[in-house]
Order: structure tokens, then C-alpha cells, then sequence
């Protein structure tokens, strides 16, 4: 729901390797991982590393993705 949200919002920005996402008053670095993972700079993913799924900002990332530009 939280990345469906930012898409629907526009947040999410891609710029090239990588993608930022306005959450909050925050922005936040969102890089595909060559094993087709991600990482982010939020405190989630920080906490997490992946263990729990990718944040609400990788999956937004992952939505946009999936539309051509």
C-alpha cells in the first residue's frame, strides 16, 4: 500500500543507476543490485538489509520500473 501510494504521488525519480523517492520530507537513493535486489538509504532497509522484503521505497522503485518510460 505505502508504494503503491508514492508511485500514485509521483515520488519516485529515475536517474539512470539508480532512483530517488520523496518520502516524508525525505528523499531516498534506491540502486538495483546485480543479483536483481536493491538496497535504499532508509532506516527500514538499514535495520533489515533485505531479510524482511525490500523497503516501500524499492518496491515503488520496482513498480516504476515495470512501466517504460
Amino acid at each position: 500500500v505505502g508504494a503503491r501510494t508514492l508511485v500514485e504521488q509521483g515520488a519516485v525519480r529515475r536517474e539512470g543507476d539508480h532512483a530517488t523517492v520523496r518520502s516524508g520530507d525525505e528523499d531516498y537513493r534506491v540502486r538495483r543490485l546485480p543479483d536483481e535486489g536493491f538496497t535504499c538509504t532508509c532506516r527500514w532497509w538499514a535495520k533489515h538489509q533485505g531479510q524482511r522484503g525490500p523497503c516501500k521505497h524499492a518496491l515503488a522503485v520496482s513498480m516504476v520500473a515495470e512501466v517504460p518510460a
